[in-house]
C-alpha cells in the first residue's frame, strides 16, 4: 500500500509535467515489472523490497524537483534579470545568456540565445552532465505597435518573467498567468507538460494588445 500510494503521487499529471526526461518512462516500466516480481516473493522479502522501492521513488522525486528548480533559477538569472550579463555571441548576430549550477554531483547548464529586438526569435536549452541537450524551448515574439521600442518591451516584460514559477496554473516557462505593472497587463497561457508544451504570451496597454509571443518545446531524444 505504501508503494502504491507513492507511485500514484509521483506519476500523477501535476508531477509528471515537471519531468523532462525520457528516463521517467523507462523507470516507470522498470517499477511496473518490479512490482509484479515483488508480488511473487515471500512476505519478509516483500517488505524489504517495498522499502527499497520507496527510497528509489523518493530519489526520483528529488531529481525532478532539481530540474524544475534549476529551470526557474536559470530564467531569473538571465534575460528576465535586467542586471544579468550576456555571454559572448555563439552565432552571428545572436544575443546569448548562460547559467550553470552543480547540484548533488550533477552539472546543470542553461543556455538562451536569440536574434532581433522588437521582433525576435530564440531558443532555450538545458544540458545535464553532458554536452547533449535534454530539454529545449523555441520562441518567437512580435511587437504589434511600431512606435514601441525594445527598451519599452523589456520594461513591460522583464518584471513578469521574474515571477516565473510562482503561478501553478501555468507551466514555469515564462511569467505567471496574469501580472500587471505600470499600466501594462501581462498574460501567459500554457498547455501540455514540460515534456511537450505550447504557450502564448501577451502584453496589453490600456486594453490594446501591443505584444505577443508563442513558444513550444519539450524533451529532446
Amino acid at each position: 500500500m505504501l508503494f502504491l500510494e507513492h507511485t500514484e503521487t509521483l506519476t500523477n499529471k501535476e508531477l509528471h509535467r515537471f519531468c523532462p526526461y525520457e528516463i521517467f518512462n523507462a523507470l516507470k516500466k522498470f517499477f511496473t515489472d518490479l512490482v509484479f516480481f515483488v508480488l511473487k516473493t515471500k512476505v519478509v522479502e516483500k517488505i524489504l523490497l517495498f522499502l527499497i522501492l520507496y527510497d528509489i521513488l523518493m530519489i526520483i522525486g528529488v531529481y525532478m524537483e532539481e530540474f524544475i528548480e534549476f529551470l526557474i533559477e536559470s530564467k531569473k538569472h538571465t534575460y528576465a534579470n535586467g542586471k544579468a550579463l550576456k555571454k559572448g555571441s555563439t552565432r552571428i548576430g545572436s544575443d546569448d545568456y548562460e547559467f550553470s549550477k552543480v547540484s548533488n554531483a550533477k552539472k546543470f547548464v542553461y543556455h538562451d540565445t536569440y536574434f532581433g529586438g522588437t521582433n525576435f526569435i530564440g531558443e532555450e536549452v538545458v544540458y545535464i552532465d553532458s554536452e547533449k541537450p535534454i530539454w529545449a524551448m523555441n520562441y518567437y515574439g512580435t511587437t504589434l505597435k511600431k512606435e514601441l521600442n525594445e527598451k519599452l518591451i523589456d520594461f513591460a516584460l522583464r518584471p513578469a518573467l521574474m515571477k516565473v514559477g510562482e503561478d501553478n496554473s501555468v507551466l514555469p516557462l515564462r511569467g505567471p498567468g496574469k501580472f500587471e505593472n505600470s499600466g501594462f497587463k501581462y498574460i501567459f497561457k500554457s498547455s501540455g507538460t514540460l515534456e511537450d508544451f505550447t504557450g502564448i504570451e501577451e502584453i496589453y496597454k490600456e486594453k490594446e494588445l501591443i505584444y505577443r509571443l508563442v513558444c513550444h518545446g519539450g524533451i529532446i531524444k
